[in-house]
C-alpha cells in the first residue's frame, strides 16, 4: 500500500524476524514496512509526514480502534 503513497522512512530500521501470524500491509526490497497482529500495529515509515489524508494506515488504525471500542 505505500507504493501509493509517498513516506518517510524512519533511518536505519528494518523488520528481519516475525513471528506467526503476522500480516504483511506493506514492503520495500523485500522487507516488511507495515505489519500487523491482532490489534498491534508496526511501521517503520513515519505515517504522520505524509500530506495525502487520510492515508490508509490512518484508516487501518481508526477501524482497529472502532473495533476495539465496539
Amino acid at each position: 500500500m505505500t507504493n501509493e503513497y509517498r513516506v518517510s522512512y524512519i533511518r536505519d530500521l528494518i523488520i528481519s524476524k516475525m513471528g506467526e501470524d503476522i500480516n504483511v500491509l506493506a514492503s520495500r526490497d523485500g522487507h516488511p514496512t507495515w505489519v500487523e497482529q491482532g490489534n498491534i500495529m508496526l511501521t517503520i515509515f513515519h505515517p504522520e509526514l505524509n500530506g495525502k489524508a487520510p492515508p490508509p494506515w490512518h484508516r487501518r488504525f481508526v477501524g482497529l480502534c472502532k473495533h476495539i471500542i465496539a
